[in-house]
């Protein structure tokens, strides 16, 4: 299986939470999720645990992939948005998350860099929608 399907099967188990078809994906040793809090899982076994106990969680979630773009050998960008009710609220989390696939053909890393709509910026400025036109 090539990188670019190896991760497009892991997108389509996850969405279906076939935890079975996700687990296959993944690569046995040294697994790297990196979370967009900055939480990090090192093995397979946690990683499936954590989503197969996670996503029951999450009221009336559906995953849409935008893009999947190769960066390099075995590195691709995934343009995707999750999105679930927040206090009843069909939210949106537009991300981009970085898959790496190593030498066997499984994932081996992903680093999730999620948009929080809503969110205020750290300092004054930083945010482009505060801005004032001229």
């Amino acid at each position: 299986m090539s990188g670019r399907a190896v991760v497009e099967e892991y997108l389509s188990a996850f969405a279906a939470r076939d935890w079975v078809r996700f687990a296959a994906t993944l690569t046995e040793e040294r697994l790297l999720r990196v979370g967009p809090f900055l939480d990090v899982i090192e093995s397979k076994d946690d990683y499936v645990e954590f989503l197969s106990n996670l996503m029951p969680t999450l009221i009336n979630y559906e995953v849409r992939v935008d893009r999947i773009s190769e960066m390099d050998s075995g590195r691709f960008l995934v343009e995707l948005s999750e999105v679930f009710d927040v206090n009843g609220l069909s939210t949106e989390y537009p991300q981009a998350d970085l898959f790496e696939v190593d030498a066997t053909g499984k994932v081996s890393g992903v680093s999730i860099f999620m948009k929080t709509p809503g969110s205020r910026p750290p300092v004054e400025g930083a945010s482009a929608s505060d801005r004032t036109t001229r």
